[in-house]
């Protein structure tokens, strides 16, 4: 009964998943990578659970780097190799990681990114519901947005500057929802707010699909806020990921 209950919500979940894809632009014919990179990985955070809940028991800071193994097999194995750029430019110190967004993969990136602080993820509110990657999710202290309350953006705030007072980084996608292809999503004031307050650097970086050929990922130079307002950290950024080319950003 138990497993006929479980088996029906991952359904529900891979359907709503594939649904959400494509309503984003991601074409058809990615739906042979897409399902079985979804299901495989839900199969095997199920499994993890049985370690990681003992370890954020005992209180291991390191779930973030377990969870990241799962993922890292998932992609390269219905997604190739991750091909990474820019490596020089990743601080000692905490920073704001800055990405765009275009699909549910990117989360898996996301715990890939060769950060050299504790990273924290945000995500919305409704990863909570996705069987054992809701409740890994919350071992991880990801930052749950819920776009639907008004207290969102003050708590956003509250939880991301006590984080990067405690020494970790913060993942945020700006664009708020994933969009595949151009033009992209304009960016939300959140992330630049933040830093802004905080003085946070700013390390923004971009996720390339290659159908066949890998993942790319472009990490750009790191940008220190000192002197900017928000929306100049929102246009320079912007810009940085979308318009500059590779050669001018090193």
């Amino acid at each position: 009964m138990i497993l006929n209950i479980l088996g029906l919500w991952y359904f529900i979940i891979v359907c709503r998943i594939c649904w959400e894809e494509s309503k984003v632009g991601w074409p058809i014919m990615i739906y042979h990578r897409l399902i079985p990179y979804v299901v495989t990985h839900l199969i095997l955070s199920t499994i993890q659970l049985v370690y990681l809940i003992p370890l954020y028991i005992i209180g291991n800071s390191y779930i973030m780097k377990h969870v990241g193994y799962n993922f890292s097999l998932c992609i390269w194995l219905f997604w190739g190799k991750i091909e990474w750029d820019g490596l020089e430019h990743i601080s000692d110190k905490p920073c704001i990681w800055i990405g765009n967004h275009q699909s549910i993969i990117d989360m898996g990136i996301v715990t890939l990114l060769p950060c050299r602080t504790p990273l924290i993820g945000t995500s919305k509110s409704s990863i909570k519901y996705v069987p054992a990657a809701g409740i890994i999710a919350l071992m991880c202290n990801t930052i749950l947005i819920d776009r639907k309350s008004r207290r969102c953006a003050d708590d956003f705030l509250l939880d991301s500057i006590r984080f990067l007072k405690n020494g970790h980084s913060i993942n945020i996608f700006p664009q708020g929802t994933r969009k595949y292809g151009y033009p992209p999503k304009p960016f939300k004031y959140g992330a630049f707010n933040l830093s802004s307050i905080t003085k946070t650097p700013i390390l923004p970086y971009k996720i390339t699909y290659n159908i066949g050929k890998g993942i790319r990922v472009q990490i750009y130079k790191l940008i220190e806020v000192e002197g900017f307002t928000s929306k100049e950290l929102l246009t320079r950024v912007y810009n940085n990921i979308y318009f500059s080319s590779t050669e001018n950003n090193y």
